[in-house]
């Protein structure tokens, strides 16, 4: 779609956030122009409208020009949770539960020991001190790629982890759930455990010179965090929808380099997987 007025552009926008029953479409729209044609005009405007409204994250390629794609998605992680409080916080057990098993320090050597050693890095995790640690951690990095000073950004970890924390049972954090997305993957897979797959997630993350690692990994975040949205935001028409009336947005600009091209490619390749996985979502 070529980029002429900004009216028709909105409104394909808006009309492509709406949740109902019928429409149950998470599409990736790519606005198309020359230099100077007003495409990030269009995604400031939006931006702009969106604010306060709907959850959006604004990311520029330009800024990003050889990332990849799980730090593409640590950047939308923390965007989403900064814009709009009325939605409520928008949790990512899975994308967070791969997180912290690709960031463990784990000896493959013995393929026991390195599961018992993943899953008591998770357990760890589960105590609110020491996921807020590895979230603050990972907080300066994220907000120097999307361009976010630090006392702007400086809430999003307690955010993140308000929408990890059940108070059902006590304060606690949640993260049974993402590990064991791993197992099944939306996909109906059966015969492994997760700690076999977040091993395996360690081990190939360690090795991204290892033809197939880095696009394996890719993969699977990516399939995590839009799980997690797909969790969040509930069925089209269910409860949950009518507080979240509208998709979330991801504003993507100077997405035609080389990390955007990449992010992009693998996002329309996701969905595609998807509905090859399950016809009636």
């Amino acid at each position: 779609m070529r980029v002429y007025g900004r009216d028709s552009a909105v409104k394909l926008v808006h009309d492509f956030m709406i949740r109902d029953a019928g429409a149950a479409t998470s599409p990736v729209v790519i606005f198309v122009g020359p230099r100077g044609s007003g495409k990030t005009a269009l995604l400031t405007r939006l931006g702009e409208m969106l604010d306060q409204n709907v959850p959006y994250a604004r990311v520029d390629f330009a800024d990003l020009p050889t990332s990849p794609i799980c730090d593409v998605l640590d950047v939308l992680a923390f965007e989403l949770n900064r814009h709009c409080a009325a939605y409520g916080r928008i949790a990512f057990p899975r994308f967070i539960v791969g997180r912290i098993v690709m960031a463990a320090q784990v000896d493959h050597t013995d393929p026991a020991a390195a599961r018992a050693q993943i899953d008591r890095v998770i357990e760890e995790h589960r105590k609110l001190p020491q996921l807020r640690a590895f979230l603050e951690g990972v907080t300066p990095r994220v907000l120097a790629a999307a361009g976010i000073p630090e006392e702007v950004g400086r809430p999003v970890p307690g955010l993140l982890l308000s929408g990890l924390t059940s108070w059902r049972a006590g304060r606690r954090i949640v993260l049974g759930g993402g590990q064991d997305w791993y197992v099944h993957q939306d996909r109906g897979l059966a015969g492994r455990k997760s700690l076999d797959v977040l091993a395996e997630l360690n081990r190939r993350n360690r090795r991204p010179a290892i033809e197939g690692n880095r696009k394996w990994v890719d993969e699977l975040m990516l399939a995590a965090f839009l799980a997690d949205l797909r969790a969040d935001f509930g069925e089209p028409g269910g409860r949950r929808s009518k507080r979240r009336p509208f998709n979330c947005v991801a504003l993507l600009d100077n997405a035609d380099n080389t990390s955007g091209r990449r992010f992009v490619d693998e996002l329309v390749r996701a969905h595609e997987q998807r509905a090859a996985d399950a016809d009636d979502d």
